[in-house]
């Protein structure tokens, strides 16, 4: 099989599905990251339940939107024109509510019974928050629909809608649900909530999500050809962005089965590029086994810079420029460590992380133009610089 079918054949095996409370772990983490989640499970689940105690649990406002019932003019705006004489959208009722509010859950039921055109509607709206005239930055945006072959008039989503969202499947749990009846429905949202990474485990990801693709550049984009395929989630740069953003959130004790945060992370992994880019990326990650790339820079871990494994200096590279990024101070011992691997006559190795690296460079600190030097034929046959 060509690496082309196998990008292809990467979105084919449906995701890992999660009980409620395991779908609430992966709804805030996405929520926290600004990605917007797709939640999908069969009728009388509690779903809607599920969400609206998150909602409660996070003191957000919840807004519940059924966008089967509603015209795209209720997402893009009503046009019409103003006092002053202008050509405006005015946004609906829903969305000046949830501007109100500030920070707010927005849930948009049954997506996939919805008119296509209300579908395409929905699009900038989940990604960018923009309705009408007004912006809810402030909103997690979540659509909830039954599987198509549950739903009344149900239909599968198109690739580009599929595309934005975290898919997570929901499933009902013996034992959750007969806990949640005798307590009230009082743990259906877990104790353990997302929360915000720290510079290590958010360099950690970027490194292994770029070292990944760039090993695996066939799985950057693979939209299948298959419409039921593209309408589950399918890797493209995009969704790995996304990757970037919502796994780092996925801390020790997420999820409530036994499979705990290792269950929630590849929850996460496969509801945005599907299970088969999911699998391929946690062997990478389990094949590498990269140390904590902070602890690397700050000397309390010691790297053998001249035999150490190709595809792990990528990597931890990579985490480097992204910890570096985050916190400006990481910057000085990362350009150590290419020069270190330029010392070790491994300038091939560095030299496709140099031209990122060095963008992170803090404002007012000089370009290192003679360790620049040594890279700049490298970068220019590689096509990286004129």
């Amino acid at each position: 099989m060509s690496e082309q079918q196998q990008g292809a054949a990467a979105v084919a095996a449906p995701v890992t599905p999660a009980t409620l409370a395991e779908a609430a772990v992966l709804v805030d983490a996405a929520g926290q990251a600004g990605v917007p989640v797709l939640l999908v499970g069969d009728p009388g689940i509690g779903k809607s339940s599920m969400l609206t105690a998150l909602a409660a649990a996070r003191g957000m406002h919840l807004e519940i939107v059924t966008a089967s019932v509603h015209d795209p003019a209720d997402f893009n705006g009503m046009p019409m024109i103003d006092r002053d004489g202008r050509f405006v959208f005015e946004p609906p009722a829903w969305a000046r509510r949830a501007q109100a509010a500030g920070v707010s859950q927005v849930v948009f039921d049954e997506m996939n019974t919805a008119p296509l055109t209300v579908q395409a509607a929905l699009l900038r709206v989940v990604l960018e928050g923009v309705v009408g005239e007004i912006t809810l930055d402030r909103a997690r945006f979540v659509a909830a629909m039954n599987p198509v072959d549950v739903a009344v008039g149900g239909i599968p989503l198109p690739a580009p809608t599929a595309n934005r969202f975290l898919h997570v499947h929901v499933l009902p749990d013996v034992a959750e649900w007969t806990s949640g009846l005798l307590s009230g429905w009082d743990t259906t949202v877990p104790v353990q909530l997302a929360t915000e990474p720290d510079v290590a485990t958010q360099a950690a990801v970027t490194g292994q999500v770029a070292a990944f693709i760039a090993a695996r550049p066939d799985l950057l984009s693979a939209l299948p050809a298959d419409p039921v395929a593209a309408s589950g989630p399918w890797p493209s740069p995009r969704s790995w962005e996304h990757v970037v953003k919502v796994l780092p959130r996925i801390g020790d004790g997420a999820g409530t089965s036994g499979g705990g945060a290792d269950l929630s992370r590849i929850r996460v992994v496969e509801g945005l590029v599907g299970r088969a880019a999911a699998d391929a990326f946690f062997t990478f990650v389990e094949e590498t086994d990269l140390p904590d790339p902070v602890a690397v820079l700050s000397g309390a871990v010691v790297v053998d810079w001249g035999t150490e494994r190709a595809d792990r200096v990528l990597a931890l590279l990579g985490a480097f420029t992204a910890a570096a990024r985050h916190d400006p101070g990481l910057y000085p011992p990362a350009v150590g460590v290419l020069e270190a691997l330029v010392g070790a006559g491994r300038e091939d190795v560095a030299a496709p992380a140099v031209k990122a690296l060095m963008a992170t460079r803090p404002a007012g600190v000089p370009v290192e133009r003679d360790l620049l030097a040594k890279f700049l034929p490298l970068l220019q046959r590689a096509g990286k610089l004129s």
